[in-house]
This record gives structure tokens, sequence and C-alpha cells, in this order.
């Protein structure tokens, strides 16, 4: 998705013009017609208003004023949405904004509605040609966005997306090596410094709370260190951002009530991809300040080698029957554990 501003709406085939109390309709470029149309749909409370000239499309959306400036942003960008689904109903592939209100900021938070709702993933869907949202450009009018500030949202939504990507990718393709390398790939386009340490270097820094979470699993965990430091950083000490990466969590044997839990449990490195995508942001944006963020990434599931209730780590020899002898790695003992066939899990205690 491009984000650009432009001069004038002059050759625009699709207008959004936002409007509240304030707006003088005598500047929308609407004929009386439609500006009486408009303004009735508005006493009507309809703020959503579709104007089709057949070569031109106009979208009118109106918002009463709030007393807290965040709920003008959050109505903005829902809006932003709403025009998106416009746009995929009339195959609208480009799109400009104008701020005909007087909140400074409005078109920025509808561009940004309208970036997100666009947002798919796609990438294993044969049918992906047939069902990709149409809209690919958006143009806001100079005077209500400077080049700069739409260049610093285009970067914003940009790492947004990232994330995005990140968290839909399945297990089958993301294990903690490949989110590593995924974060070196942005570290290449970001141009802020990545260094991801495999399991002998995590071993080699007794980093035992991710070797324990990994125990029971069949790849090995990760360790990614991301960094940007400009030159004239204003801060001395760094501000460190951490982000939870354990790309499959099982919870256990499937112990999560929660209807369809363990198809989203893939999403348990959100804090990962958050992490990695908001020093992509700070970095794009060239922001003057110095960020690290850490990834201790692993999946969390029962395997072989589990931790068991005793607190010994334990080599699970015949998991399928019940009383199944196993061999303690702390002692020369075998221990009978019959009631921890069926419930034995990988997760340690909060």
């Amino acid at each position: 998705m491009k984000l650009h501003s432009i001069a004038s709406l002059d050759q625009q085939k699709t207008i959004v013009y936002i409007t509240n109390p304030s707006t003088n309709w005598s500047a929308l470029q609407l004929t009386p017609a439609e500006a009486a149309y408009a303004r009735q749909q508005i006493d009507s409370k309809n703020y959503r208003i579709v104007l089709n000239r057949y070569e031109q499309f106009i979208v009118v959306l109106y918002f009463e004023k709030q007393t807290q400036a965040y709920r003008t942003h959050e109505q903005c960008r829902t809006a932003g949405a709403d025009v998106a689904s416009i746009c995929n109903q009339q195959k609208i592939t480009k799109i400009a904004v104008a701020n005909e209100s007087d909140e400074a900021e409005a078109a920025v938070h509808v561009a940004e509605g309208l970036f997100l709702a666009t947002y798919q993933f796609l990438k294993y869907r044969q049918d992906a040609d047939k069902v990709r949202n149409s809209l690919t450009d958006i143009a806001i009018l100079e005077d209500a966005a400077t080049a700069a500030e739409v260049n610093e949202l285009q970067h914003v939504l940009d790492a947004v997306c990232v994330a995005r990507e990140l968290i839909n990718e399945p297990l089958s393709y993301l294990t903690a090596e490949q989110l590593g390398k995924e974060f070196e790939t942005l570290g290449k386009k970001g141009k802020f410094k990545v260094t991801v340490w495999g399991k002998s270097k995590i071993e080699k820094e007794k980093m035992g709370g991710l070797l324990a979470v990994n125990r029971g699993s069949q790849t090995p965990p990760s360790f990614t260190i991301m960094e940007w430091k400009p030159k004239k950083a204003v801060n001395s000490q760094p501000i460190v951002l951490i982000g939870k990466g354990v790309v499959y969590d099982t919870g256990g044997l499937s112990l999560k009530p929660t209807a369809n839990s363990m198809d989203f449990m893939k999403c348990d490195m959100s804090g990962a991809a958050a992490v990695g995508a908001a020093i992509y942001a700070v970095a794009k944006n060239d922001l003057p300040v110095h960020v690290i963020g850490l990834v201790p990434a692993t999946d969390n599931r029962p395997w072989r080698r589990c931790l068991c209730a005793r607190r010994h780590y334990i080599h699970a020899q015949q998991l399928h029957r019940r009383g199944a002898k196993y061999r303690c790695r702390r002692t020369h003992d075998s221990c009978r554990c019959p009631k921890l066939c069926s419930t034995i899990q990988t997760r340690t205690s909060n």
C-alpha cells in the first residue's frame, strides 16, 4: 500500500471528504443538489454518504464533535475501514482524502483506518488474486498532512503490517530459528543492528528459563538482540523492549478451555513481533532515540523431555503407557509417575 501527499484534488476519480459541524460546505466540490442530499443524510444520522457520479466517486464522512480527542481519532479510523469496504465493492484502486473539518489530524487517522483495513494475509491462499482487496494507493491533500507526516505514517503502518505478517505465520514455517532470520531481514531493511544467538550461545549464557521452556521442543530456541543507536540519540540510557517469542504454545496438553484456542496459539509470539516492528518503525523514521529489543524465542509443547512435577527433568521412554518408568536426569533411580503420563507439560511454574 502506497501513501503520498498531493497538492490538489484535480483528476482524482475517488475522493473522501471529512466533515463535521464546522465544515464550510461551499468549499467542497459538490453540486448544490449533492450538498443538499449530504446534509439531508446527516440530519438522518447517516454519516457515511456515497455519491456516484459514474466517472467520479465521492464519499462524505461526517463526525460529531467529541470532548476527547482519542474518541474522534478512533471514529476516523473506523470510518476509514468503512471506506475500505466501499472501495472493495466498487473495485476502487486509488483514493484521495481531504479534510474539510476543524480536526487537524482527521485525514491521517482516516488514512490509517483505510490502510489497516485493506491488509490481508494471502501468502498461502491459492485464490489470492481473486480475494485480494482492491485499494493500493492513498493520497492525502497536503493541507491536511505534510509530506513528512505522510512519510512517517507510511513507515508506522508498514511496521504494523510486518508484525501482522509474523503473527499470521504458522509454526510449520515460523520456528524460533526462522523468527531470528526474519528479524535479520528486517534489520537490513530498517538499517538497524541484529544479533541472533543459537542454542549453544544460549546455553553458554546460562539462560535457564528459555532452555527450560524449550526442553520439550523438537527445534532449538533463539535469542535475538536488535539495536537502533543513532549518533545523536537524546537518551544516555537505552530504552529496552522485551517481546515474548513463543512461536507456538500447546498450553500443556490442550488445557485451555476457550473455543479454538489451540488454533490461535501461534499468536503467542505477538510480543516479539511487536518489538521487532516497533524498532523497525523507529529506525525507518530515523528517531533520535537509542532503543534495544530483546526476543527470547521457542515453542512450548510436550515431547520426550518434559519438566516433571518433582522438578526433575525426565526422559519419557514410553509416553503412551500409564505408569511407564522414566529415568530421572538428576538421579540414577527410576521414578514411577502414573498420574503424570496424561498430564506432562513443558510449562514451568509462574
